[in-house]
């Protein structure tokens, strides 16, 4: 179920959304009715919700204030386990096409973009069993970030410790200025039941036990997860690769129909001639 993070910006009702991919994943979609996600730590930028450094130490030194020292290492590992839970799916947000997109995610002939809105986004995740939360990536410099990042999180565990949503999920709605271009938003959740145990540590003398410290927790086989979503109401039209020829439009038009589903598929108009 969507659920509102304080201090992410979601995008508006109406605003338009696109997820750009190959025509196996949107089968694929339509297929099993679910979406995606991807584990945060198996990402190729390896800086997604890492915690930089100058971050750590500002909050080590917060918590040196608020708890005994040796629950400090215990509280960073926790940290860094969550990171290998947290699961993303994600979208492009512009009214138009774009051609970045297309060469990024979709530079296969045989791909599509499938468009939604905000509002279809929320509504089409309404009767799931996990939480979700949906926000813009907010893109800063590292300098910028970590000038943006100190003082609110500081400000925040003056009456506790900061373990919140807002500050675990943090990391993941924010990504360098190198990625501007994304325009991205995204799905966040994290439904491991390990996520819970590793809260119930905190701040008790569990989390200065040897063995929790020690342990190598599992570097998970599967990338991708799959999660179940209301695909009619999801998406709104389904835009055919610019590359693509009219065997391949009619070939994913048979995959709706397939699939008992009726929204539309057009062709993209990015590379129309402007003479015709």
């Amino acid at each position: 179920m969507y659920k509102v993070l304080e201090g992410i910006t979601s995008p508006n009702d109406k605003d338009t959304l696109w997820r750009y991919m190959s025509f196996e994943e949107f089968v694929s979609i339509l297929k099993t009715e679910s979406l995606s996600y991807t584990r945060a730590y198996k990402f190729e930028d390896t800086f997604e919700g890492v915690i930089p450094q100058p971050i750590r130490d500002a909050y080590k030194r917060a918590l040196r204030r608020h708890a005994p020292e040796a629950h400090i290492p215990g509280v960073l590992k926790i940290i860094d386990v969550w990171r290998k839970h947290v699961m993303c799916n994600c979208w492009h947000q512009s009214e138009e096409e774009s051609k970045v997109m297309w060469d990024n995610y979709g530079s296969n002939s045989d791909s599509v973009a499938i468009k939604t809105t905000m509002s279809k986004m929320k509504n089409s995740l309404s009767d799931t069993d996990f939480d979700v939360f949906i926000g813009k990536i907010k893109y800063l410099s590292q300098r910028t970030y970590n000038d943006h990042y100190i003082p609110d999180f500081l400000r925040s565990i003056e009456n506790g410790l900061g373990l919140d949503k807002k500050w675990t999920y943090f990391p993941y709605f924010h990504k360098r200025k190198n990625f501007e271009y994304e325009r991205e938003v995204r799905i966040i959740t994290d439904i491991d039941p390990f996520i819970e145990d590793c809260l119930k540590r905190l701040p008790g003398e569990d989390i200065e036990d040897t063995e929790f410290l020690e342990c190598e927790f599992p570097d998970f086989g599967e990338k991708r997860k799959l999660f179940k979503v209301e695909v009619n109401t999801l998406i709104n039209e389904v835009i055919i690769s610019p590359n693509a020829d009219s065997q391949f439009t009619q070939k994913v038009k048979s995959e709706v129909q397939k699939y008992g589903f009726n929204f539309a598929v057009n062709p993209s108009t990015l590379l129309e001639n402007p003479f015709s």
